[in-house]
């Protein structure tokens, strides 16, 4: 998102449309390495990651697979909502290839290391055997068939071969294209299929290398069904959030005459304004106390002119709608009033921008993006009781998911509550590693007070 400060720059990558899907403008990573990661790193021999993190490079928590010709926006979306649903903190550590390898070493004169010598190295393989806490978060937007991608394909597979926790970290964008497709008739088959077999490399020596361990190994069909099986996981997930806001929009869509489509297409653009304000907080923090009053003029300038106005739900007749999906938490929406302010206000919205603990609005509509936050739903029903009852009912709700009563929750007891209310097995892991913060496999009572506070 940081690339969009330099405004002339990014306005021209949404402008070309080589190789893109043009349904809608966006912007691809492909783009971002070729206009900014190559050129700020040129002659440097270290990624971007690295030279942020020079004095003390950071471990990898999470391991972002994504196709690289997806909407970027649409990607950091979909990754801060699964942040914000399963309480992943914004500081951890991701190793996002594009920004953690060094990209401009094979550009003639460049200094290296090129992409042969780095993959010789096999850094995805060091990765996944450390076992990153959050596992791999597979990224899918609604341009750009993710597993088109014989990576996407390869790290998918090897990182259930190695135990690493593997979860979809959909765009709300692309769940809502895949009830769509649901409704008119396609089934899961039709929707989640994959022909590995046909999938391609930029690299011809990546796509050589890759397609022999597949076929020495498990095999074009065993993988297909592999990868079928982990996306329909998800697209279960998905669809029951699609029909819960489907059914939202529906007296809505009645009143005005509309289908909800519109709606729902109004949603989605209220969750990207929302992953943008969040991300330019992301940028404003890593700054704070070293940036300048024209760096900060211009994340404001940014928030006013493309997010936060966007951040409103109005119907069509420009009034603000008083019920929100259920995915929504209650207590994180601001009011319309608020929102103006930021518009004019400098000072407030410098304070949001720095520092979100007094406006969760942004939060709230991610967690409505990627599906809702049930911990969030726990701990809004403790704000009905004062701080001695509330801690008794922390006890209670605890007491609940410790099935058999030895003070801890293991992750198979925190499964049976979530399974039911529609989470997948891979959802339960994400939010379990999150709640495990000493990562002894089971959750305190402590760990899981402060958990439900985050959320």
């Amino acid at each position: 998102m940081g690339c969009m400060v330099c405004s002339d720059a990014w306005a021209e990558l949404l402008a070309d449309t080589d190789r893109k899907d043009t349904s809608f403008p966006y912007v691809n990573l492909y783009q971002i390495c070729n206009k900014f990661v190559k050129p700020w790193t040129r002659n440097l021999g270290n990624s971007i990651a690295l030279l942020l993190n020079a004095e003390k490079p950071l471990k990898a928590e999470v391991m972002i697979s994504h196709a690289w010709g997806e909407d970027i926006v649409q990607t950091v979306v979909a990754v801060l909502g699964r942040a914000s649903t399963s309480g992943i903190s914004l500081e951890t550590p991701v190793w996002f290839c594009t920004f953690a390898q060094y990209q401009p070493g094979d550009m003639e004169g460049d200094c290296g290391p090129g992409v042969a010598a780095q993959l010789a190295m096999d850094p995805f393989k060091k990765v996944i055997e450390d076992n990153p806490r959050y596992g791999m978060l597979v990224i899918h937007t609604s341009v750009a068939e993710l597993y088109g991608r014989l990576w996407c394909v390869y790290e998918v597979n090897a990182s259930q071969d190695h135990d690493v926790l593997t979860s979809a970290a959909p765009s709300m964008l692309y769940f809502m294209e895949c009830y769509n497709k649901q409704e008119e008739g396609q089934s899961p088959e039709d929707i989640c299929a994959v022909s590995s077999q046909e999938a391609t490399c930029w690299s011809p020596e990546d796509e050589k290398m890759i397609k022999q361990k597949i076929e020495e190994g498990i095999g074009y069909e065993a993988l297909n069904d592999k990868i079928f099986n982990f996306r329909n996981a998800a697209l279960t997930r998905m669809a029951r959030a699609a029909q819960n806001l489907v059914e939202w929009s529906e007296p809505i869509c009645e009143k005005y005459g509309l289908e909800p489509k519109h709606c729902i297409k109004a949603l989605v653009n209220t969750v990207r304004c929302a992953g943008g304000f969040l991300a330019l907080h992301c940028l404003a923090t890593v700054s704070d106390g070293h940036e300048d009053d024209e760096y900060m003029q211009k994340l404001m300038e940014m928030a006013r002119e493309n997010f936060i106005e966007g951040m409103k739900v109005n119907d069509p007749a420009g009034n603000p709608i008083e019920s929100l999906p259920e995915a929504f938490d209650p207590r994180k929406r601001a009011s319309d009033e608020f929102l103006d302010a930021l518009m004019t206000d400098d000072d407030l919205l410098r304070q949001c921008l720095l520092d979100m603990s007094e406006f969760q609005h942004p939060i709230g509509w991610l967690e409505l993006g990627a599906g809702g936050n049930y911990i969030a739903a726990i701990s809004s029903e403790l704000e009905k009781f004062d701080k001695e009852e509330s801690l008794e009912k922390v006890r209670e709700i605890f007491a609940q998911f410790d099935d058999d009563g030895n003070g801890e929750i293991s992750e198979e007891e925190l499964a049976k509550i979530f399974m039911a209310l529609g989470m997948s097995e891979d959802d339960i892991q994400v939010m379990f590693a999150a709640a495990d913060a000493n990562r002894d496999g089971v959750i305190s009572i402590d760990e899981f007070m402060t958990w439900l506070d985050r959320n």
